[in-house]
């Protein structure tokens, strides 16, 4: 695995020696989604980005390329690259907190829950800001990863809309983020359309329902929606998979 990291930073690098991709790759993601069990252990994942980060760096220097870090919990992710920023700056320099926000993994379906679509604008509106401003009171870069529609169960073209606006809108607000990115840029459709929720060209107009993002009420945060009803969370416990039930 650490020499298929070097063998891709170093396509990377001779992809700017080359006229026709000359400055399309911005950086690279060391391991995506990999078993949060491995954490701590040895070998595991925080030993292997503290091995390679350094040397990543050597070969794609700070002033040109992002190096993206994966972290499944803010309890681990935010104190710790907070701690690697500082000290050992110049190779930690433009490494970036990659956070993917979903509700239907573990959440939405979680045992014993029953789903209703207002849950979403939910934890949209009041729990998951909570979480991204966790890392960005660390001064910390971070992007979304990934974040689609999907929510676990099947929902209409008017909660599609709002549901797109609301996570923008968070997004937007969030201090330090540099990026948000949709998974995926298109997903084969099964049968009645299943998996369109992952599909941003089956979603976007003409074919879809959403509108352009400059046509979307962005500049307020959850737009429509009462954030005096947000139930209360503790900001230092709260996680990706606390239910959320507006008051």
């Amino acid at each position: 695995g650490k020499q298929v990291m070097i063998s891709l930073a170093r396509m990377i690098q001779r992809f700017e020696h080359d006229p026709a991709t000359y400055g399309v790759v911005l950086g690279m993601e060391l391991m995506n989604e990999p078993d949060w069990e491995y954490w701590e252990k040895r070998p595991g994942i925080r030993q292997t980005y503290e091995t390679m980060i350094p040397v990543l760096r050597q070969i794609l220097p700070a002033e040109r390329y992002a190096i993206f870090v994966y972290f499944k919990y803010v309890v681990n992710g935010a104190p710790w690259l907070n701690i690697m920023r500082i000290a050992n700056a110049a190779n930690y320099k433009g490494v970036v907190y990659d956070a993917h926000v979903y509700h239907n993994f573990h959440d939405n379906n979680a045992a014993g829950r029953k789903y209703k679509p207002e849950v979403d604008a939910c934890k949209t509106c009041c729990r998951d800001p909570l979480l991204l401003d966790r890392i960005a009171a660390k001064g910390i870069p971070l992007a979304i990863g990934e974040f689609s529609l999907a929510t676990g169960y099947w929902n209409s073209d008017a909660f599609f809309q709002d549901y797109m606006k609301n996570q923008l809108s968070v997004f937007r607000r969030t201090k330090g983020l540099i990026g948000s990115f949709f998974w995926n840029h298109r997903v084969l459709m099964g049968p009645n359309r299943y998996f369109r929720e992952f599909s941003l060209l089956d979603l976007i107009q003409p074919t879809g329902p959403l509108p352009a993002v400059k046509d979307m009420v962005i500049n307020s945060t959850c737009w429509g929606w009462d954030l005096t009803k947000c139930p209360k969370y503790n900001p230092h416990t709260v996680t990706w998979t606390d239910d959320c039930v507006w008051n």
